[in-house]
């Protein structure tokens, strides 16, 4: 496995199991999860930009419409 693999599989995992600390992981919010990543591995599959903060804007702000949806975590708390 290549660094860039390695590193993706930690961060999937580590934010796996902090969802986890916070939330009963839901069959729904686990598929949920795992869309976000997979929208998150077509940003990686791109060309690499030469402006770091347009890569960093595109995975940071999947991870926010991910919390906020309709079908995310914390709709599901209330």
């Amino acid at each position: 496995m290549d660094i860039q693999s390695h590193c993706y599989a930690r961060s999937k995992a580590s934010h796996f199991d902090l969802i986890g600390q916070l939330l009963p992981l839901s069959e729904q919010i686990v598929n949920d999860i795992n869309d976000t990543f997979v929208e998150i591995e077509w940003v990686l599959e791109e060309a690499p930009q030469e402006d770091y903060d347009y890569t960093y804007d595109q995975i940071v702000s999947i991870g926010e419409l991910f919390v906020f949806q309709d079908s995310g975590p914390l709709s599901q708390t209330s």
